[in-house]
């Protein structure tokens, strides 16, 4: 564990952001009026996830030969099994769940 922290600590810091974002319960604004603005928050937010683990993976194992298909699964792979495992963290744990008709659809917008 102490060898992830040494070697990502920017892209752990950033995990824990969006971890933390996930599961809060923004204050009402006006801007809860735009249409999907969640959709754009959450592209924000796993896209600079994936930029992130992507360009420590490239940092922390430039003078070694590790196979560049590790920061494939590390920056694209990963993030998209954590995007799923939190919606469905955030269907189950929370007390305000996403409706079930739109669970599905709520996922497939961040990723596709």
């Amino acid at each position: 564990m102490l060898y992830y922290i040494k070697k990502y600590p920017v892209s752990l810091a950033v995990i824990l952001t969006v971890i933390y974002l996930s599961f809060f319960k923004p204050p009402t604004t006006e801007l809860g009026t735009i249409p999907n603005l969640d959709k754009v928050v959450h592209i924000c937010m796993y896209f600079g996830m994936s930029g992130m683990l992507w360009l420590e993976f490239l940092r922390a194992h430039r003078k070694d030969h590790t196979p560049i298909w590790h920061a494939w699964v590390g920056a694209f792979i990963c993030p998209v099994l954590f995007s799923g495992i939190v919606e469905l963290l955030q269907e189950y744990c929370t007390l305000q769940p996403i409706p079930p008709e739109l669970f599905w659809h709520h996922w497939q917008l961040v990723w596709f």
